[in-house]
């Protein structure tokens, strides 16, 4: 973290970026992988449909709980920075 306060606020703002379309980006291949799935395995319209979606979820969880705790800190160090009341 200490690595994190040596960086300028829009260094800091550029990380945050790049940490969230990584959360994005897990959650586009999810789905892409529902839909992987729901062609293998011989599906209509409607599988397409729920397998996408339930494979983005699983994907966005999954960069969602690995990225956000950076993400916080950041937005903690972002806000020091700034001076702003953190509570």
């Amino acid at each position: 973290m200490s690595d994190l306060k040596k960086l300028s606020i829009t260094e800091l703002e550029g990380k945050k970026n790049s940490m969230k379309l990584i959360q994005g980006g897990l959650g586009a291949a999810g789905m892409v992988g529902g839909w992987v799935y729901a062609n293998r395995t011989g599906g209509g319209f409607w599988r397409y449909v729920g397998f996408g979606f339930l494979g983005s979820i699983a994907g966005g969880s999954i960069g969602y709980f690995t990225t956000m705790q950076r993400i916080n800190k950041i937005n903690t160090i972002i806000a020091e920075k700034k001076g702003e009341n953190i509570s």
